[in-house]
């Protein structure tokens, strides 16, 4: 069994015990039909600051892409306790850090979604993470200095998060939450009917999937490796996108395409394509032991697949 050792979320001071089985890679739903729960309310996203670092655009791709429900806005961290209602949603940035039996710790950061329980809307305790119903979350990467994060823009220190991104994880999250289905990522995906219009269109890879990593995250977030090693037997048509090159290009929407998304927490990583207007995943690779980094194995893999 394995327990918390340390947690410090980025956004709430909450208290969680997590069984080594409930950690999955990237999307996990937990139960079935849980929209019908707070399709009917509003959602919340919980910020420590309102007028974060661009926090006007990621309010407006949530309030864009965030349908489902009856409305949503920004939260105040420090004003949650008093704005917790039956029927509402709520996402928060979390951070959790997980110790074997064996020793050693796993640290996890996930966007979260939740409902909070009855004990929760009581308000006779302060809130802790075992006054959240979780609905579902999306695990993201970041550097060592996880817990530097102070809020919901990431402050430089989560892999391949922007708003152009939170755009495709809130489409496909939606997706699923309307199918009524649970969803664990962790599963082989493999689009061919989507993966072979790669033959003759390019794949898009933003530059936060060659960040170095070890068994401690990456080193300093700044040292990389370089496309043409991961690239090297990958045959068809590819291009290196800047953080920001991604967002816009995600957010113009003027055309769809594919992009290469690596997700990283401790020693699980996960490779994936994303279709750009849908936010479906065509394809998807999950490795646990000792996955530090994006290789080209990963590459040579995706091209087999595609070929």
């Amino acid at each position: 069994m394995t327990t918390v050792k340390n947690i410090k979320p980025v956004l709430v001071t909450l208290l969680l015990v997590i069984f080594i089985n409930q950690i999955h890679a990237q999307i996990y739903i937990y139960n079935k039909n849980s929209l019908e729960k707070f399709k009917d309310g509003n959602t919340h996203v919980i910020v420590n600051d309102l007028n974060f670092p661009g926090s006007s655009e990621y309010l407006a791709v949530f309030k864009q892409f965030w349908t489902i429900t009856k409305g949503i806005d920004f939260v105040k961290a420090s004003d949650l306790q008093d704005n917790l209602k039956a029927g509402d949603s709520y996402f928060g940035l979390e951070t959790v850090s997980v110790s074997g039996s064996m020793g050693g710790a796993d640290v996890y950061t996930m966007l979260r979604l939740w409902l909070p329980t009855e004990k929760a809307l009581a308000k006779k305790r302060k809130f802790t993470t075992d006054d959240e119903n979780h609905i579902a979350q999306i695990y993201l990467s970041t550097d060592k200095k996880t817990y530097d994060i102070t809020d919901f823009d990431g402050d430089g220190h989560i892999f391949n998060w922007n708003p152009g991104i939170l755009k495709s994880y809130l489409k496909q999250l939606s997706t699923l939450l309307l199918s009524g289905k649970t969803i664990d990522l962790t599963d082989k995906v493999t689009n061919n009917e989507q993966l072979a219009l790669l033959k003759n269109q390019t794949l898009f890879c933003p530059d936060d999937n060659f960040h170095k990593m070890n068994a401690f995250n990456a080193a300093d977030g700044k040292e990389t490796i370089h496309p043409d090693e991961i690239f090297q037997d990958y045959k068809f048509s590819y291009k290196i996108l800047s953080n920001k090159e991604l967002e816009d290009k995600l957010l113009a929407d003027s055309e769809p395409f594919y992009y290469l998304l690596f997700l990283r927490n401790s020693s699980a990583k996960m490779v994936g394509i994303v279709n750009s207007r849908t936010g479906e995943i065509i394809y998807c690779r999950y490795h646990k032991l000792l996955a530090f980094a994006l290789n080209p194995g990963d590459l040579k893999e995706i091209y087999k697949e595609i070929k």
